[in-house]
């Protein structure tokens, strides 16, 4: 049991603290991630023939809508 110094006694007498072992290469107890199976390559995703229109800007998105709006669906302006 350690005296508070820093040092360990056994038994009386003045040790220094025994080395722990050094770990053992291999399995080792606890959360470790196992063998993954492979995984299939994704295939790239398919873009649609019109894909949907993904505006950078909430401003272009309502100019969109606002144009949708105005136009009524039929028709062009």
């Amino acid at each position: 049991a350690a005296n508070g110094n820093g040092q360990w006694s056994l038994v009386g007498a003045k040790a220094p603290p025994a080395p722990k072992p050094a770990p053992q290469p291999g399995p080792q107890p606890g959360p470790q991630p196992g063998p993954q199976p492979p995984q299939p390559p994704q295939p790239p995703q398919r873009q649609p023939e019109a894909p949907a229109p993904q505006p950078p800007a909430g401003r272009e998105l309502s100019a969109a809508a606002n144009a949708a709006v105005n136009t009524g669906g039929v028709g062009l302006a």
